[in-house]
């Protein structure tokens, strides 16, 4: 299965608990501490940044329903650093393939500071394991845009290592990113390691390290515990699947690049920030549900 379903998948959600593991007990320090907010002004140079003071991404109304259509636009924007101090929103949904053969999972993007009440799913990137591959081969297309659709693809040579390229040939193709699974298992919390590589223009390439914050342990529950933003609304059932990414050399209370959290049936909420691009979330989201 090209997305791993949860053993609770059938089970309740819980307000309080985004686990990794069983259900049961409450957040360290409360909901408090993990409620964020604050106000930042516009960029003249990037139409994207929201205008309401509130720190959210991405573009909205009428722009966001020509852009998902449009390559020349939607390309660059999946392949931009969100801006340092902003959050995009967006959803990974699980979704049936062609014929019902086969799994597809999307990404969609939320409106700025509308996603509560934003019910619908705008979808701009679409995975797809390529079925006849001898090896891991899956493609990132972009699914409203007709014609040539490919972003980039994912391939693995050796299991739990992911490479990501871009729509180039074989010979010509470029990496843009690496993962590797470093801890996997049925009891154990999925734990991985990435580096990105985002093109600044001019020939400049930056590297980034990240790897997924360690969750704790609690014994009298048996459960993994995860310090989450907005639980209760970005993050409210339990999943193997929810998890954190910080960068490799972070101070431990900065706002953290990734965070991924069901909200629903075969539905994640994903908050991506600097320095990731929503294609290298994207990436790092699809090798962890390999697992």
């Amino acid at each position: 299965m090209f997305f791993m379903a949860d053993a609770e998948e059938g089970g309740e959600s819980s307000q309080q608990n985004p686990l990794v593991g069983e259900s049961g007990g409450e957040l360290e320090g409360g909901l408090d501490n993990f409620l964020w907010g604050g106000a930042l002004e516009k960029a003249d140079d990037d139409p994207y940044v929201s205008e309401t003071g509130e720190p959210e991404y991405g573009p909205s109304g009428e722009d966001l329903d020509r852009i998902i259509h449009t390559k020349s636009e939607l390309g660059p924007l999946m392949l931009k650093q969100v801006p340092e101090g902003q959050v995009m929103r967006c959803i990974v949904k699980r979704e049936k393939g062609m014929l019902g053969f086969s799994e597809d999972i999307v990404l969609c993007v939320q409106e700025p500071s509308k996603w509560e009440n934003d019910k619908q799913l705008h979808r701009v990137l679409l995975a797809q394991k390529k079925q006849k591959s001898s090896t891991l081969n899956i493609h990132i297309n972009f699914p409203e845009i007709m014609g040539r659709q490919l972003l980039g693809k994912i391939r693995s040579m050796d299991k739990r290592e992911y490479t990501l390229y871009d729509d180039g040939d074989k010979k010509e193709r470029k990496e843009l990113g690496f993962c590797k699974v470093t801890t996997a298992g049925a009891t154990k919390p999925i734990t991985l390691e990435a580096k990105v590589k985002v093109d600044q223009g001019a020939l400049l390439v930056e590297s980034y390290d990240l790897e997924t914050v360690q969750p704790k342990y609690n014994k009298d529950k048996g459960s993994y515990y995860l310090p989450f933003e907005r639980v209760g609304e970005r993050v409210t059932m339990n999943s193997r699947h929810n998890f954190l990414l910080q960068k490799s050399d972070a101070k431990k209370k900065r706002k953290k690049p990734l965070q991924i959290g069901k909200i629903e049936k075969s539905m994640f909420a994903l908050d991506i920030r600097y320095p990731l691009t929503p294609l290298h979330a994207f990436f790092i989201v699809l090798c962890h549900i390999q697992e």
